[in-house]
């Protein structure tokens, strides 16, 4: 843990939490700062708190955040007005259609009525003490 917090605008992330970050910038405590704290916990002294914190600050600009290095993320402001940027956008050419039952989804997609089980070689079969689930024959 090295008590970073990064403030930016979010741009993109996706499923594993990546994060692109723009005009973002960079808060974290001084060594000295975390050392000072630690003594202070381990020693219960009463000195404040806020003449022990010394923060530091730097622009970073665009920033890529791996998502296995965020812990939280807290929203500050709303977004800027996107309004005037969605009406600029075209329309795009692609037809929305309702999917009904029935309506076969891909190329061959009618054409199964089942699980397909293969034969691969090398595949034994289900390991030893397999119960299949309920409705399935051994």
């Amino acid at each position: 843990m090295d008590s970073r917090e990064f403030i930016g605008e979010l741009l993109s992330f996706d499923k594993h939490y990546n994060l692109v970050l723009a005009n973002t910038e960079e808060f974290r405590l001084t060594k000295k700062s975390l050392l000072s704290l630690k003594d202070r916990a381990k020693n219960k002294t009463s000195e404040p708190e806020s003449s022990l914190i010394q923060e530091q600050k730097r622009t970073l600009g665009l920033v890529i955040l791996r998502g296995e290095h965020v812990i939280s993320v807290t929203i500050e402001a709303p977004p800027a007005n996107a309004a005037p940027k969605l009406k600029q956008l075209k329309q795009g050419g692609g037809v929305i259609k309702p999917l009904t039952k029935g309506t076969a989804v891909g190329p061959g997609a009618s054409k199964l009525s089942g699980p397909v089980r293969t034969s691969a070689p090398g595949f034994t079969g289900a390991p030893k003490r397999f119960n299949p689930p309920p409705g399935f024959k051994k």
